[in-house]
């Protein structure tokens, strides 16, 4: 068993062939990871609008959960950290951990099992391109709210906060205005390189210590000691129901922290 072809199979994205090409001969290909994500978003949009829509008792069943966590982040999360502008946002945040949450758990599907799959799955949120997307768009909205809600002048002020009065030469507060707001643009940098690496590693982390404990029952199985067999598969369903958690725990903490940020630069201080 090459543990290393397995890894790269599972984990790595995949080009199928190539859709167009830019200018300066960028080519965008049609990749394993890209299919997952029309999928989910597929999924999403059927299953929610079911959820809103239907009358039957899965409809039911499945609106009073959707609702809950609707609720949740609407009066927990949005309301509290952006203010009475929140209802504005709380699309893009219901609509960033339904899709998060959605591509952690398929990820952790065995389509690989079915026959004639042409090698789609995989976790999108595995990719460090997909959630750079994802972190992209936050300080997209980081932007937008911002400058909606203080105006552009205000949204930049918010990046050189010096204190009115300061006792200072006229020289030295301006060389203090530009040393913060160089210190504010990098720490708005390092938040979403956090959002974007924190997402990624914890999604690729999971589905690599499944794949080790599941490699065990080959590797050791060719010594001839079967008795790791029941070990590791019981590593493997403990470590499957962790992920379960954390694919949920991660859309939320992407959600919060996406709230936090955009609620940082909204509020005025």
């Amino acid at each position: 068993m090459n543990i290393e072809q397995v890894l790269g199979h599972h984990l790595l994205d995949h080009s199928f062939f190539t859709l167009f090409t830019l200018p300066g001969g960028v080519a965008m290909n049609l990749t394993k990871h890209l299919v997952m994500i029309w999928l989910v978003s597929a999924f999403s949009v059927l299953s929610l609008g079911y959820a809103a829509r239907g009358t039957g008792p899965a409809a039911r069943i499945l609106r009073g959960g959707v609702e809950t966590l609707a609720l949740y982040i609407r009066d927990n999360i949005v309301d509290p950290l952006l203010g009475h502008d929140g209802h504005k946002y709380l699309h893009y945040f219901l609509t960033l951990f339904f899709f998060i949450f959605f591509c952690n758990l398929a990820g952790m599907l065995p389509l690989d099992a079915i026959p004639g799959n042409p090698g789609i799955s995989g976790t999108a949120t595995g990719n460090v391109g997909v959630t750079a997307g994802l972190a992209l768009c936050t300080l997209g909205l980081i932007v937008l709210g911002g400058v909606r809600a203080q105006g552009l002048i205000g949204f930049l002020k918010h990046f050189a906060p010096v204190p009115a009065g300061l006792p200072m030469s006229v020289i030295a507060t301006p060389v203090l205005g530009a040393v913060l707001f160089v210190i504010e643009i990098v720490g708005l940098a390092v938040k979403i390189f956090a959002l974007t690496i924190r997402l990624f590693a914890n999604m690729i982390a999971g589905h690599i210590v499944i794949i080790g404990f599941f490699s065990l029952i080959f590797i050791i199985g060719r010594s001839g000691v079967f008795v790791a067999g029941p070990f590791a598969l019981f590593m493997v369903t403990f470590v499957n129901c962790l992920e379960l958690l954390v694919a949920f725990l991660q859309a939320f903490i992407f959600t919060l922290l996406t709230a936090v940020f955009v609620g940082g630069v909204m509020q005025h201080h």
